[in-house]
């Protein structure tokens, strides 16, 4: 039976670069299938409103004048909670990102 060797994925090699670092996948992949993961934890915290009004204007890329006649109400309302509501979820995922380990 062949021994197996393990390596760290914080041991450098010979350009100082760890295998980390070296993997294709895990910025790509890995980083995005993170990122994803901290968006869905930071949606869970919006009311279903606010989560009614992203998908109407990000998933069905309605104006904020149609987001607004579809949830009864005005566009400068809508133009409000869109902020508030990005504004809320960039807070979470820099917190976030700010806070996880390395």
């Amino acid at each position: 039976q062949a021994s197996r060797q393990v390596a760290s994925l914080e041991q450098t090699d010979e350009d100082g670069l760890s295998l980390a670092e070296r993997a294709p996948f895990w910025e790509a992949g890995f980083e995005r299938t993170e990122l994803r993961a901290d968006l869905q934890k930071a949606l869970t915290a919006l009311t279903e409103t606010e989560k009614t009004l992203l998908r109407l204007r990000f998933s069905r890329q309605m104006s904020q004048r149609d987001a607004a006649q579809a949830l009864g109400f005005s566009q400068m309302q809508v133009s409000r909670m869109e902020r508030r509501i990005l504004a809320a979820l960039r807070r979470e995922m820099n917190d976030h990102e700010n806070s996880a380990p390395i």
